[in-house]
C-alpha cells in the first residue's frame, strides 16, 4: 500500500467540496467531529442523519484514500 500525503489543512478542518458549512446542522456536525476527535473516538453519529461518520483521524491512520468521498478525508484531493 502506497500511503498518500496528507492535505494542508487541520484534521478538524472537511473538505470544502464535501460540507457546506450553510447547510443545517453543519455547525453540529463540525462539533460532533472534533468532540470525537478529542476523545479518540474513531466515528461519531451526524446528527441531522444519524449515520456514522469516519473522523479523519481514523481516515488519516489508515494511510491511503478509499475514493469514497468521505467528508473528512485528509488526502490532497486528486
Amino acid at each position: 500500500m502506497c500511503r498518500l500525503p496528507l492535505d494542508d489543512r487541520p484534521l478538524t478542518e472537511p473538505r470544502a467540496d464535501r460540507l457546506d458549512r450553510g447547510l443545517p446542522g453543519a455547525a453540529a456536525a463540525l462539533a460532533a467531529h472534533a468532540a470525537a476527535l478529542d476523545a479518540g473516538e474513531q466515528t461519531y453519529r451526524d446528527p441531522v442523519t444519524g449515520n456514522r461518520v469516519l473522523t479523519a483521524r481514523t481516515l488519516a491512520d489508515r494511510g491511503t484514500c478509499c475514493g469514497l468521498g468521505c467528508r473528512h478525508c485528509p488526502y490532497v484531493p486528486t
